[in-house]
């Protein structure tokens, strides 16, 4: 009693508005906590003493169940009763433990996702089989007669989307982020059932066979949990020591092991000096944000008149075949995700060669006519949070999740113009990022080993840097600008109207938590998140470096430049 004074003590003064919480197994028993209890000494002794503190304790129904007798002994004290929204006992989850849980529901606002419907794919029952001769058996040439390449991609949507419904099992379910990945619905029909036969129990007079009916559903329950936790273990573990598993999906994985429950990552947003918490909303202010940082600053800048190519060859044109399409498609990572369209890498992934006809048609006639189409420039975005305070929206980069098939085509495009800039040493020596065998390691080891060899010499030299980093940059890249400097570079005719297509007229919505805002049009930038969008942006920024008398290295936007001082005085 005396420990238990000097907890309260600690803890607890007359009137604190803090909301105070003492839970435990006092193992004594008062009259005034269950009328059937028969007052204890230590009873008194705890209600006396809480009641001096101005604590009042919530339970009354039995906690301590035997077979010839129920106590109430597993007690909550509160000091703000008025902030305890729901409280009372629920049966024990194992039938071999004799005390039940107690709960109290605190009146805090928690906000979790909303439920919200899911289709999901049976791929492993999907006929294989039929969905290849449905795609073998379509004349596309027919299909995509007389009709641009706009309408060729709702078409081919069209179809595929049908031939997907009828050969592959789906079925809409309900997501719930409050619940662990292992709680299947039967579980959950189970506790359902079981919380019924604890209300009959307490609603009947406690009587044995009620109770004894409480305690199978627990132990039917108990056995549930620990195969389904067993098995979603189990599998996490096999994707562990499996070898084939990429580093990213190895740490989603782990962090599963620490936690398997989740929350909303995206907590409520200061908006206008206001919270907001409905997801809806969320999604609203997302989109408005990250749509205005797609927009030019005013600094009155203009396109030369004439453009100077540097290079003896250019590129105005590229050829796709179906070996680069089967090559890429069988190549793509089936975690990846989809975009609004639907269509997943699993899909065409069971499509394989059945769908290289009609996709080299659309990539052929893209390329013909110039035009990126238009439902492969949509984009579902996801908030990313990148430092300081969650609450603040301008915390959050975007990333734009684009249809598969717009982002295979996109694959095309890059390999050709990427191929050009090689072959024609055009790409900035000095730049690291987005560039085949090369990396930040390497640039630091370069920058490095430049500071120290100025060190080493006798008498040392001072090393002086500066970092830049530019702010929202993939999000201002000026189309104009970067046309120009394309088209200075070597790109031109259809391909270079292609790429225009690609720049121009996207569209983006954001997605959180089930929740999607409003389509918005963007008019600067490249997307954070697609195939060509990296390239084109070296492109853009890969004369920065002229003109400077400073040794520079580049990486993505991130810029060092720095020099070895001669003269200390200077």
């Amino acid at each position: 009693m005396r420990e238990f004074e000097k907890i309260i003590d600690s803890i607890s003064t007359p009137g604190n508005p803090n909301l105070i919480l003492i839970t435990g197994d006092f193992n004594a028993k008062l009259s005034t906590w269950n009328p059937n209890d028969i007052d204890t000494f230590e009873g008194i002794e705890i209600g006396n003493l809480t009641s001096s503190y101005g604590l009042m304790q919530i339970i009354s129904d039995p906690t301590h169940i035997l077979p010839n007798s129920s106590t109430c002994i597993d007690l909550i004290f509160t000091n703000q009763p008025n902030m305890i929204a729901k409280s009372g006992v629920l049966a024990s989850l194992h039938p071999n433990c004799h005390h039940q849980i107690t709960f109290a529901k605190i009146n805090f606002k928690i906000y979790y996702p909303p439920p919200y419907e899911r289709k999901v794919w049976h791929y492993g029952r999907a006929n294989e089989e039929a969905i290849r001769s449905s795609l073998d058996n379509i004349n596309w040439e027919l299909v995509f007669n007389n009709v641009n390449v706009n309408k060729q991609v709702e078409i081919f949507n069209n179809y595929i989307s049908n031939i997907f419904e009828n050969f592959i099992p789906n079925e809409i379910i309900t997501i719930n982020d409050q619940d662990p990945p292992w709680l299947t619905s039967s579980i959950k029909k189970k506790i359902n059932e079981k919380d019924s036969f604890y209300r009959s129990y307490i609603q009947n007079g406690r009587s044995l066979s009620d109770f004894e009916k409480v305690q199978e559903s627990c132990c039917t329950i108990n056995n549930l949990i620990l195969e389904s936790k067993k098995a979603y273990y189990n599998r996490l573990s096999n994707k562990l020591s499996n070898p084939k598993t990429s580093p990213k999906a190895y740490w989603s994985i782990l962090k599963s092991f620490f936690c398997d429950k989740k929350i909303p990552i995206i907590p409520p947003l200061l908006y206008n000096n206001e919270y907001i918490t409905d997801f809806k909303a969320k999604a609203d202010i997302f989109n408005t944000y990250f749509s205005n940082q797609c927009s030019l600053l005013d600094n009155s800048s203009t396109i030369p008149e004439k453009t100077i190519h540097p290079l003896k060859c250019y590129l105005s044109s590229f050829h796709v075949n179906e070996n680069k399409i089967l090559n890429h498609i069988r190549s793509l990572d089936i975690n990846k995700s989809h975009g609004f369209d639907n269509v997943s890498v699993r899909m065409l992934k069971i499509c394989d060669i059945s769908i290289i006809k009609p996709l080299l048609l659309i990539f052929n006639n893209s390329i013909k006519e110039g035009i990126f189409p238009s439902l492969w420039k949509k984009a579902n975005i996801s908030p990313i949070y990148k430092k300081g305070d969650k609450n603040d929206g301008k915390n959050y980069r975007p990333i734009s999740v684009l249809p598969i098939c717009g982002k295979l085509f996109e694959r095309m495009i890059y390999d050709a113009l990427y191929n050009f800039f090689e072959s024609n040493d055009i790409l900035n020596s000095n730049q690291s990022g987005f560039r085949k065998g090369d990396s930040c390691i390497n640039q630091l080891l370069s920058i490095t080993h430049e500071i120290y060899k100025s060190f080493d010499t006798n008498p040392f030299l001072e090393v002086r840097g500066v970092f830049l980093d530019i702010s929202k940059a993939f999000d201002r890249v000026w189309h104009e600008g970067l046309l120009y400097k394309l088209k200075s570079n070597g790109i031109e005719g259809k391909l270079l109207n292609l790429i225009e297509s690609f720049l121009y007229h996207r569209q983006q919505r954001v997605v959180l938590n089930g929740q999607c805002s409003s389509w918005v049009h963007i008019n600067a930038g490249v997307p954070q998140g697609s195939i060509l969008g990296p390239l084109l942006f070296l492109i853009y920024i890969n004369d920065i470096s002229d003109n400077l008398d400073s040794m520079v290295k580049i990486f993505a936007d991130d810029t060092s430049n720095f020099s070895v001082v001669q003269d200390n005085n200077s």
